[in-house]
């Protein structure tokens, strides 16, 4: 080999050196840094699915954990509730079972005081005929009202026990009368007794069996008034 081949071989190396210098070597390190980027991003991903599927799994454990808590709660305050309704509709049946003997009650009175005031009623117009025979009025009366002495307050029964005395002694005079041993005169002042007695005892009656006032609401005011009569 000339020295000029040798030259020539050498510049020709130096070129190809400086080529792989310049120009391969960038290429390679460029490809080596692009092969780890993939390599990084795979290994990323994988490490992403791998989070994702636990988190996935753990939210799983938690809904399913918090749904039995919640279903048994709700369980729970079904129960509760079922039995708190049950003990409202004892005591509601039981308050309407105590009202219904309330007014009962209250229905017999009525009746009890409209039957007084009908054997009052039949006793005066029976007064007023001096002829009549019908004796025992009075007594039935006084009967009565031994019977359903519980329907009447202390004060009426009093009063209506002192009536059925007097209008007793009526009917005696009025027989007394019949058989002529007083006078119409003397007969019509005991007569004129036992009308005022029955009169006080009628007004005794109408008062006791009186219903109160009704009663408006002001809503804006929240006041109750009574309403006048």
């Amino acid at each position: 080999m000339s020295t000029l081949q040798g030259i020539l071989f050498s510049l020709v190396i130096f070129i190809l050196g400086l080529f792989v210098y310049r120009f391969l070597t960038p290429y390679l390190t460029q490809k080596g840094k692009n092969l780890a980027t993939k390599e990084d991003t795979k290994e990323i991903k994988t490490i992403q699915e791998r989070v994702g599927l636990e988190h996935s799994q753990k939210l799983e454990e938690f809904k399913y954990t918090h749904t039995r808590e919640l279903e048994k709660l709700k369980q729970e305050h079904t129960k509760e509730l079922e039995e708190i309704k049950n003990q409202n509709s004892l005591l509601l049946e039981k308050f309407k079972n105590h009202n219904s003997l309330r007014l009962a009650a209250a229905d017999k009175r009525l009746e009890i005081h409209a039957e007084a005031c009908r054997h009052l009623y039949e006793i005066v117009i029976d007064l007023e005929d001096k002829t009549s025979k019908n004796h025992d009025l009075a007594v039935d009366l006084s009967t009565f009202i031994w019977s359903n002495i519980i329907y009447f307050d202390g004060k009426i029964h009093s009063q209506l026990i002192d009536t059925s005395l007097i209008l007793v002694n009526a009917f005696h005079h009025r027989l007394k009368l019949q058989m002529k041993k007083i006078s119409i005169k003397q007969y019509e002042e005991l007569l004129k007794q036992a009308k005022v007695s029955i009169g006080e005892s009628y007004s005794s009656i109408l008062v006791s069996v009186e219903l109160p006032p009704m009663k408006i609401i002001d809503p804006s005011k929240n006041i109750v008034k009574a309403e006048p009569a």
